[in-house]
């Protein structure tokens, strides 16, 4: 999933239905390329991208974006730790950890986990489409190298 490049991390997670956290690896070749895509997004008066917040046709456009980046290496693994029967912070502790094996397996030159930085938008954008399912997950399926269940 890594390979002998840098690679930075970016994890998002999202409740909306069960608990999934997503990572997004971008190779360190490709983050100038994709703070430019994320950063052509952000509409004035934005900070940032959040799909919560977006309109639906909106939400496609940087859907769209994000499964564009795949060519320059950029993709997600998701960490499905479902609903339960486990408490949340049970489930958010096996996801950490198998982003920490992820992480281990290659050179990684950054975490970063949850802070308001423009690529964040990545797992954010990934993880909202794949809890919604449906036509909003086959959207963003070119992007996810890899899916877990913790």
């Amino acid at each position: 999933m890594l390979t002998n490049v840098g690679t930075h991390i970016f994890i998002d997670e999202t409740k909306a239905k069960g608990y999934v956290v997503v990572a997004v690896l971008c190779p360190d070749t490709s983050l100038s390329l994709a703070r430019r895509a994320i950063g052509g997004l952000v509409l004035p008066g934005q900070r940032s991208i959040h799909m919560k917040q977006e309109g639906p046709r909106r939400r496609q456009a940087i859907a769209d974006v994000v499964t564009g980046l795949v060519p320059s290496g950029v993709h997600a693994v998701v960490l499905d730790a479902g609903r339960g029967p486990s408490p949340e912070r049970v489930r958010r502790k096996r996801a950490l950890e198998a982003i920490v094996e992820l992480a281990a397996h290659g050179s990684p030159a950054s975490l970063v986990i949850d802070l308001d930085q423009p690529l964040l938008a990545l797992p954010d954008v990934v993880a909202w489409c794949w809890a919604r399912g449906g036509e909003w997950r086959r959207r963003v399926s070119p992007v996810v190298s890899h899916t877990l269940e913790v």
